[in-house]
């Protein structure tokens, strides 16, 4: 059967046979299949998803490893059957459009090699979704910031310094200036106190201070409290201003049976979701209503070692719940893979089109390309560094050029030929960046209020910073139509030269 496959496709398709492309394709989507309920089948609690911070952990760890491993055994045998036959290389006739499709196809198979673990990830997620279809997320993400309210963690949540008015007048602009004019001026008098008398000195007088703040009285009470500990992500939460309203009005209505039926959803929620705890959740209704002036009186140990409530891992269950529920294309994260096949895409379609002893001497030669400009880099830090690093690439490869001239004409030629066709990819975003860098608005120092004011950005940095990832699409679009258009035709030229 696949014998006749094959001679089918080699008398009417030839560049699928030659390139393997339908068992390649057979095979990648047999793979992504068996990652996918793979991961659809590693969801069987939710213990499995308190240890993933972010959406993105669930695509890394063993999981990447495995996929590489066999992404790479797989390549291999492509490889051995790919690059047996080379009509290139043969001066065989070939049709209009032989290099882009073959380049599709390359770049297709890599590209599906590198998002196997997408589909673990979505496999994981859909069972997500399946079973916590009845969960009321928004309700259970209210119900877990009022208990994080009740049971104390932090005495500082409770502290009157953060009440709501106080932390929404501190995250004002007044402030945040008021308190820049301050430092500065505290920074002047610090010095001049320590030039005055010593640094050793001055330190004990700066802890003494400290700790005098740090012994004045605070007014501890849960009707202090402001915060909301999760569910940011849901527009349909309470706020932190809605949080503070419902538990004082609960507190100053001694409304026992609401609190207590708080504590006991989000009690059960520990229990459906696998939370670790060992205290008594429902006796803090009792500690709410303690005094007249709702003090707490407990707060939770949450260092690693003596943790006794679990609310970091509820967080991490409501969070996967709700990325289940509404994932969406992430072009960033999608470019990022793109690019990856594109430039493995290249490698492979240069090391085709050039010989092998070319190719060589063109990756030796960028390794100590990549070593200079690094070093380059590294020593131009602060703003210019990328002005830096383009010059650094321009002197580099105008010597090469001058090299070029005296030395072994065909073999540089490929040399530099292959190398372009590696570093093309890189350079619309290496002018970007440049040029992003240099209109990037610097702070201006105001000396009259002792503070630094942000200079208003240009209209050329505003474009290319709200329009970055449809410019990188752009590029990426771009680098594709010349390399299969126009980059093939160079490599004929190449090829045609006289030998050396």
């Amino acid at each position: 059967m696949i014998k006749k496959i094959n001679k089918f496709l080699l008398l009417y398709f030839p560049l699928i046979w030659n390139t393997r492309a339908l068992w390649m394709l057979l095979s990648l989507a047999g793979l992504h299949l068996a990652f996918y309920l793979s991961g659809w089948w590693y969801f069987d609690t939710y213990l499995k998803i308190q240890g993933y911070p972010e959406s993105t952990s669930i695509m890394g760890g063993s999981n990447i490893a495995y996929a590489a491993i066999i992404s790479i055994l797989l390549i291999i045998v492509w490889l051995v059957f790919y690059l047996r036959n080379n009509p290139f290389k043969s001066f065989y006739p070939l049709p209009r459009g032989y290099f882009a499709i073959e380049f599709a196809i390359i770049f297709l198979v890599l590209t599906g090699c590198i998002n196997l673990p997408r589909s673990f990830a979505k496999g994981f997620y859909d069972h997500v979704e399946h079973q916590s279809h009845g969960v009321n997320l928004t309700e259970e993400i209210n119900t877990v910031n009022l208990a994080y309210a009740l049971i104390p963690q932090n005495q500082f949540d409770y502290d009157a310094y953060n009440r709501c008015d106080s932390l929404e007048y501190r995250e004002t602009r007044a402030y945040i200036d008021s308190i820049a004019r301050v430092d500065s001026l505290d920074r002047i008098r610090l010095q001049a106190y320590r030039d005055s008398v010593g640094n050793d000195e001055a330190d004990l007088a700066e802890e003494r201070t400290q700790r005098k703040k740090d012994l004045e009285h605070h007014d501890y009470s849960y009707l202090n409290f402001c915060k909301q500990y999760t569910g940011d992500y849901d527009t349909s939460a309470m706020g932190r201003r809605a949080i503070s309203a419902k538990l004082q009005l609960m507190l100053t209505s001694n409304n026992k049976a609401e609190v207590a039926a708080i504590l006991n959803r989000f009690e059960h929620m520990c229990l459906k979701y696998k939370i670790d705890y060992n205290v008594n959740i429902p006796s803090y209704t009792a500690m709410a209503f303690k005094d007249d002036r709702h003090r707490p009186s407990v707060y939770l140990n949450i260092s690693e070692e003596r943790r006794t409530l679990d609310f970091e891992s509820l967080n991490r269950v409501l969070s996967h719940i709700h990325q289940a529920r509404t994932r969406a294309f992430d072009g960033t994260e999608w470019l990022i893979t793109l690019y990856m096949a594109l430039f493995m895409a290249l490698a492979l379609f240069s090391f085709r089109l050039s010989s092998t002893r070319i190719w060589l001497i063109s990756l030796v030669g960028a390794g100590v390309i990549s070593v200079i400009y690094g070093i380059v880099v590294a020593l131009v830090r602060g703003e210019y560094f990328a002005l830096g690093g383009a010059i650094t690439l321009i002197v580099l490869f105008y010597l090469i050029y001058q090299i070029s001239l005296r030395a072994r004409r065909k073999t540089m030629a490929g040399v530099n030929l292959v190398w372009f066709t590696w570093a093309f990819p890189g350079l619309p975003m290496l002018i970007h960046v440049l040029i992003s860098e240099l209109s990037r608005p610097k702070n201006i120092y105001n000396p009259k209020t002792l503070a630094y004011v942000m200079a208003t950005p240009s209209a050329l940095y505003t474009f290319l910073e709200d329009h970055q990832s449809a410019l990188d699409t752009f590029y990426f679009v771009f680098i594709l139509l010349v390399v299969t258009t126009v980059l093939y035709r160079h490599y004929r030229t190449w090829q045609a030269m006289d030998e050396e």
